[in-house]
């Protein structure tokens, strides 16, 4: 037995469109966003790696929440996706 459809029903995309990443997200893990190694060749003072812990942690922190934000953006889209 054969099955056939209408001629004017046309071809039906079956792939699916992914929504753009979130502008925020792509900010959040861009060059500018990483902490500049210091400068020189000396050894750092206690205040200087002082800061640079201090910057590393706040940029560390920063990062965890964007990937959390990136999984809640991953596992929306999926639930969605099972969906269809």
């Amino acid at each position: 037995m054969l099955l056939a459809g209408c001629v004017t029903s046309g071809v039906v995309d079956t792939r699916t469109t992914l929504p753009p990443l979130p502008a925020d997200l792509v900010a959040c893990f861009g060059p500018h966003t990483l902490v500049p190694r210091p400068q020189g060749k000396g050894s750092l003072s206690a205040a200087e790696v002082e800061r640079l812990v201090a910057q590393l942690k706040i940029s560390e922190w920063a990062h965890d929440r964007c990937g959390r934000r990136l999984i809640a953006f991953y596992e929306a889209l999926a639930a969605g996706l099972k969906g269809r």
